[in-house]
């Protein structure tokens, strides 16, 4: 990483944003919580630390191949 924004990266958090900013299931609906944006980012955070907790060599092993192949972006 050279420091530089990166676009892939950007859409992907936007992505993210966007679906929790956007979701409801039986436990819990957006609409009804009435989110601050600064609520939503700490949502958002917290998804991504518990992500951090999920990183598994296996995974990152498949994802690294996929790109090396192409089968992504």
């Amino acid at each position: 990483m050279n420091g530089e924004p990166s676009r892939i990266l950007d859409a992907a958090l936007c992505d993210l944003i966007a679906q929790v900013a956007h979701f409801s299931d039986p436990w819990f609906d957006v609409q009804e919580m009435h989110l601050s944006e600064w609520k939503l980012e700490y949502l958002v955070c917290q998804i991504l630390r518990f992500c951090r907790q999920l990183i598994d060599g296996r995974y990152l092993a498949r994802w690294l191949l996929e790109c090396r192949e192409g089968a992504v972006f």
